[in-house]
Formats: structure tokens, sequence, C-alpha cells
């Protein structure tokens, strides 16, 4: 992509190329050194992906997070008559994504806890309904009071089905049978 960062490390281990986005990548982790002819392990960024790499000769990737900085590299070697004579690491800053992901995580607890604590609030209204009606003799209030524990419900699983829903839709016979059922 037009946003990674490429560096190129010879069979020495030490880099030969790094772009202008690679070096701002690493500036975001905290190295401020020039990189240029400097050994890998040097900068104090390296990763296991990098030297993995070396000694199998298959690409490997590995994410660093340092505080909320989060940097994906790619380590591809660079294989001559099967012998590994140095690599491209590919450098992706994802801390942007990160934040993004974390964020909606925590919104998803959030919601599900709302969801959660609806649930309880209407079998709340639901128990203290039943309470009431069996304490009055009244048949017709008596009767009032059963209907609206089974609203009460009706609305609960209303509200369970259309929670669970991930698309967005559900099925109306589903919640009917379930109503009915109740």
């Amino acid at each position: 992509r037009v946003g990674d960062g490429v560096i190129t490390v010879g069979a020495d281990h030490l880099i030969t190329f790094a772009s202008p986005n690679a070096v701002s990548a690493l500036r975001r982790l905290g190295v401020q050194r020039r990189l240029i002819g400097e050994h890998l392990s040097e900068l104090g960024a390296e990763t296991a992906a990098t030297y993995r790499a070396y000694f199998n000769g298959r690409p490997t990737v590995e994410e660093v997070e340092r505080d909320d900085v989060s940097v994906v590299l790619r380590c591809i070697p660079l294989i001559t008559d099967g012998r590994v004579d140095g690599a491209v690491v590919l450098m992706r800053d994802v801390s942007e994504m990160r934040s993004r992901d974390r964020a909606l995580v925590s919104k998803d607890a959030t919601i599900k806890e709302i969801h959660h604590r609806v649930k309880n609030n209407l079998q709340t209204v639901a128990a203290l309904l039943r309470l009431q009606a069996r304490r009055i003799q009244e048949p017709t209030a008596r009767g009032a009071l059963e209907e609206a524990v089974r609203r009460v419900g009706s609305i609960a699983i209303v509200h369970e089905t259309l929670s669970q829903s991930a698309e967005g839709q559900v099925q109306f016979d589903d919640i009917l049978d379930r109503l009915c059922r109740m």
C-alpha cells in the first residue's frame, strides 16, 4: 500500500534502505536514530520475525506495540541459491485501526450491558405485577394484572430477539411462535 514503509536489510543485517514512511513508523515507536547502515538489532525495534525470516527462509509477520502505537512488520527474506541474502521489511502503522477496534469492543460491551439491564428491569416489573396479582381477590383486577404480565413478557421477548439479531432483521414468525407458547 502507498502508506507502507519499506526497509531493506542486507545479508549482514545492516539496513541498506529505509523509505520515509518506514522512518516515520519507527520514530512513532521511539527509534530516533538514522537507519541506513545501522544493524537492525541496534534500533531497539527489532523483532523475532525478522530473524526467523533470516533463519528459516520464510516470510513472517509480527506486530510491535509501544504505548498507543502499533506497527505491523512483514519480513520477506531475499533468497539467492537457497541462501538468505537479505530481507525486505514492510511496515504499516495500524495504530488508528487498533484504536478503533478497542473502541468497538468497548461500545459492544456497553450495548450488551444495556440490553442486560433492560431485560432485568422487564423481569422485575413482571415479577412485581405477578406478586400484586396473587394478593388481589377480585377476578377482574387479577385478570388485568395477569394480562399486564403477559404484555411485559411479550416486550421482553421482542427486546431479547432484537438485541440478539446481528444482521438487523428478525423473522416475525419466530417471535410469534415464542409469544404463542408463552
